[in-house]
């Protein structure tokens, strides 16, 4: 009756509480259920563990991609063609996350590294904005 099942034994009830125990939102048992549940998706399905850069790594990432994305529009000439640029390269790590958290698993932070392409492109674009064109329109 037992062959091939996983058994586990929790408490889930929110009314059970001990000597010095605080009350937790989620069961440890559901936690542990989730975790069984993905070992086995990866044995069975050959699906990745999903995993995660250490802090520095994800700090590393962000600013990779800021600095990498400042100096390609730095090098672009027209305005527009700058914002272009700053929307292809968010598209270009969009799909770099994509890729990595399908093929590999891995979790990368894309909010944050948009971000700083985003303001790094548009510090570029007022930085090489000729004063005539600021003192003009002012």
């Amino acid at each position: 009756m037992l062959k091939d099942k996983i058994i586990l034994i929790g408490v889930t009830a929110n009314t059970i509480s001990g000597a010095g125990q605080t009350y937790q939102k989620i069961p440890g048992v559901f936690i542990q259920a989730q975790k069984i549940s993905q070992i086995l998706s990866t044995v069975l399905d050959g699906r990745p563990i999903l995993w995660v850069l250490p802090s520095w790594g994800d700090i590393i990432w962000i600013l990779a991609w800021s600095v990498i994305g400042s100096t390609i529009v730095c090098c672009v000439r027209t305005p527009s063609h700058k914002g272009f640029t700053i929307v292809a390269i968010v598209i270009i790590l969009y799909g770099v996350c994509a890729i990595a958290l399908l093929n590999q698993g891995l979790w990368i932070p894309f909010i944050p590294s948009a971000f700083g392409v985003i303001v790094g492109g548009i510090v570029v674009l007022f930085v090489q904005i000729p004063t005539s064109k600021i003192l003009k329109s002012g």
